[in-house]
């Protein structure tokens, strides 16, 4: 049985802020800086700077050209421009941001469109370029077996 007086989990690092106090929707248009202490969600059309003081949430409607600034950031929609955040940047399925983000982490989902450079906080090791190698096969066949081993032609063969 769960005390009411225990703090619950946290699934996402959302949880940890309130619901958004400034919300501007699908049909706002701002040319010039949003400035908000609290978390703001903004779906309409910014050419201009938002800075918010908790989470910033940019949903899929949105279209921003600006510098953003904000303790987390989770978008949707599209930024054109540089992302500040000290806490987490989320890249959903959908999104396009260009420019570059810093951050303590950084999570981009599969169907996001990023261009642009990421800088991860929080550390004291020099920055420094990392590379990746794919090591999944693309191949979806059988990989050829390596020179000098030996495979039973028959699979039930095998013990």
């Amino acid at each position: 049985m769960r005390n009411d007086d225990e703090p619950r989990g946290r699934r996402r690092f959302t949880d940890q802020f309130g619901p958004a106090t400034v919300v501007i929707g699908a049909d706002g248009t701002i040319r010039g800086e949003i400035t908000s202490d609290a978390s703001v969600s903004f779906g309409g059309i910014l050419d201009g700077d938002l800075i918010a003081g908790g989470l910033l949430r940019v949903q899929s409607t949105a279209r921003i050209t600006g510098r953003i600034r904000a303790a987390a950031i989770l978008v949707e929609g599209q930024i054109d421009g540089d992302i500040e955040v000290s806490g987490t940047a989320e890249l959903r399925e959908g999104c396009r941001v260009t420019g570059s983000i810093s951050a303590d982490g950084v999570a981009i989902a599969d169907g996001a469109t990023f261009d642009g450079t990421v800088r991860m906080k929080g550390g004291t090791a020099e920055p420094r370029d990392v590379g990746f190698t794919e090591k999944r096969h693309v191949n979806r066949e059988a990989p050829e077996p390596a020179e000098g081993s030996e495979t039973p032609s028959d699979p039930s063969a095998a013990d």
